[in-house]
């Protein structure tokens, strides 16, 4: 399950279950080692914006080459790697399964091409240490990652902790907004967790 541990300023019940809660599936067994320096690409097809109304959308048409973003009227070549701001972790995933001795030093750090509804820009994404994860069942093991500023003034944290014992699936996840509130989500059940 994960649970919605913390956001600052709202009341919580503690007698309440938690806020969110998922069935994760058991892992897949782990892949083979994929070629450095990035697999064959997550391929995402849409992007939508999921606060706006209409949505704007970013489509992904690969066998075209391009990045077309609906109601911009703009349009750009799609790099081969292009990812949208969620599937670009599920490659991290995949870069880490293929070739964990990479991420054994902290600075590692790996560039992306990332699109969201208006534009595509390069997001890079750096290892800064193994820490424990508390799962509310024990703590395991996980390689840290945060995903670095995009510009000078980008104060939105996005961090990512994936554990060996999930087959480098995240462990838990954080994104902390400008104004310090914190989305945090953490992996609590497992059968085999150790």
């Amino acid at each position: 399950m994960l649970g919605l541990l913390h956001m600052p300023g709202l009341p919580r019940d503690p007698t309440a279950p938690p806020p969110l809660e998922a069935i994760l599936l058991p892992p897949p067994a782990p892949p083979a080692p994929i070629a450095p320096p990035h697999p064959a690409p997550v391929a995402p097809k849409r992007a939508p914006a999921a606060r706006a109304e209409p949505a704007p959308t970013a489509h992904f048409d690969r066998a075209a080459g391009t990045l077309v973003f609906e109601g911009r009227g703009k349009q750009e070549p799609l790099p081969a790697a292009g990812q949208d701001r969620f599937s670009v972790f599920l490659q991290l995933v995949g870069l880490v399964r293929g070739n964990p001795q990479r991420y054994a030093t902290p600075g590692a750090t790996e560039t992306f091409d990332v699109a969201d509804t208006r534009d595509l820009e390069p997001m890079q994404v750096q290892y800064v240490g193994d820490e424990d994860v508390d799962t509310g069942h024990g703590t395991v093991r996980a390689k840290h990652f945060v995903r670095l500023p995009r510009h000078a003034n980008d104060r939105r944290r996005v961090e990512v902790w994936l554990a060996q014992p999930l087959q480098w699936m995240p462990v838990k996840l954080r994104q902390t907004e400008p104004d310090g509130t914190q989305i945090e989500l953490v992996y609590r059940d497992s059968e085999s967790l150790h």
